[in-house]
């Protein structure tokens, strides 16, 4: 069965390299979300990078009623042929073992097809989870030291990453152990301020989803804070996409 995507798919990033851990993927689905269709709907997830193994796949799909829905979703390898069927309620992460060859060996390209059969419309998200080990992510990877890079009434400093001007590039988050003031909580985005292509001061914000920038060249990561005891780094990963 040939599956024809009405969506233009892009190889990003996924949120950890180089360790085991969870690794969270980007799903791109023919209908954009909210799905307002209770019907069967293509769709991919990609990573952005291969897998040395991997242990469990995780869905989380959310709709926008409290209601318990079900999603069910199944995967299909690189010869269109269904490696693993299964269903998932409203709002809760379930996790299953990966048991058989032909999942695992989809599921450590990094990039495969789904199809989704929400049980009504309002589906708000869907998120779909691989724990295991990763391959080396492509592209480079900054690092914000969040005692130094805090902007804040304290004082603070940019950090400065140069790209090639006129290319877009994905940024996105891999690693996050930042403390925002000794409080125990996390910086959830980063700042980034760049001149775009048409000459404006731009800022955007990176986090644990992929987002796309196009610069004159210079890259200016920052945190912003209203306390001075913050700690702890926030690794980012930049990397050239061919959407230009």
């Amino acid at each position: 069965m040939l599956k024809v995507f009405a969506s233009l798919f892009l190889v990003i990033a996924s949120c950890f390299s180089y360790a085991s851990g969870t690794h969270i993927g980007s799903v791109t689905l023919a209908q954009p979300f909210p799905l307002q269709s209770a019907d069967l709907i293509d769709g991919q997830v990609e990573f952005g990078h291969s897998f040395s193994s991997v242990e469990q796949l995780c869905v989380k799909p959310s709709y926008e009623s409290s209601h318990t829905w079900m999603t069910t979703l199944n995967v299909y390898d690189d010869s269109n042929n269904s490696v693993f069927n299964s269903f998932y309620n409203n709002n809760i992460e379930y996790c299953r073992a990966v048991q058989t060859d032909e999942l695992r060996n989809t599921l450590m390209s990094g990039k495969f097809s789904i199809d989704v059969k929400p049980q009504t419309w309002g589906l708000q998200s869907l998120t779909v989870t691989i724990v295991g080990t990763a391959d080396t992510v492509a592209g480079e990877t900054v690092t914000l030291d969040a005692s130094e890079h805090t902007m804040s009434g304290y004082g603070g400093s940019y950090l400065s990453h140069f790209v090639e001007p006129g290319t877009t590039y994905s940024i996105q988050v891999m690693e996050n152990d930042s403390v925002y003031n000794a409080g125990g909580d996390k910086f959830a985005n980063v700042g980034v301020a760049y001149i775009d292509k048409s000459g404006e001061k731009t800022i955007s914000i990176a986090n644990d989803s992929v987002s796309y920038i196009t610069s004159t060249g210079e890259l200016q990561f920052f945190l912003v804070g209203d306390g001075q005891n913050h700690s702890g780094k926030i690794s980012i990963n930049i990397q050239r996409v061919n959407i230009d």
